[in-house]
């Protein structure tokens, strides 16, 4: 019976860190996409790209002890989220690059 716990938490916590992997790396690729377009200034990337790099630390953060709890899902889910809508915003502000 323990096995199964074992092997049930395993499984939960791999699909979980796949699903937590899946965003940022979207969210990397459309800052970058902006900043080939011109969309993005330097220093809004830079900034968004900051955004990123503190998720990765909640996401670490959470998984330090082990457990993951739906407290901590819930915290990186919302700023994912957040993250998300400021590369929006900035991608379609006034702010362009000349080229």
């Amino acid at each position: 019976m323990s096995r199964l716990i074992l092997i049930a938490v395993l499984f939960s916590s791999f699909v979980f860190t796949g699903v937590l992997n899946a965003r940022p790396a979207k969210q990397h690729r459309r800052i970058e996409q902006g900043v080939k377009s011109g969309q993005l200034t330097k220093e809004e990337a830079q900034q968004l790209k900051e955004g990123q790099k503190n998720i990765k630390v909640m996401k670490e953060s959470a998984k330090a002890d082990g457990v993951v709890t739906p407290a901590e899902k819930q915290q990186i889910k919302e700023a994912k989220k957040t993250a998300s809508e400021n590369i929006y915003k900035e991608k379609h502000d006034d702010e362009k690059v000349v080229k």
